[in-house]
């Protein structure tokens, strides 16, 4: 998470000029809608491929499987992201 000690030492690294650093942390903090990695070849997935137009028929497939399942969970994606905090009895 964000409060992780590594990644403050990202957020370090970045302030002072690593622009790998500062490109890790940008794209941490500021996720795409769809993200999709070749896990082989970029295990750590640097490389997002979800705009290829290679991979658009997978990421078509995938986003149904996703929307489909979080329809049966009743996840109704940010709305519920937001709303965690309300059921994991912290709040009691």
């Amino acid at each position: 998470t964000a409060r992780h000690p590594v990644f403050q030492d990202w957020k370090k690294k970045a302030a002072a000029g690593n622009e790998f650093a500062k490109e890790r942390v940008t794209n941490y903090q500021t996720r795409p809608e769809f993200e999709f990695y070749d896990l082989e070849t970029d295990p750590f997935e640097l490389d997002n491929l979800a705009d290829s137009d290679d991979h658009q028929a997978d990421r078509e497939r995938l986003h149904q499987q996703l929307t489909a399942w979080m329809k049966q969970q009743g996840d109704l994606g940010n709305a519920t992201e937001r709303n965690a905090h309300n059921r994991q009895g912290r709040n009691r």
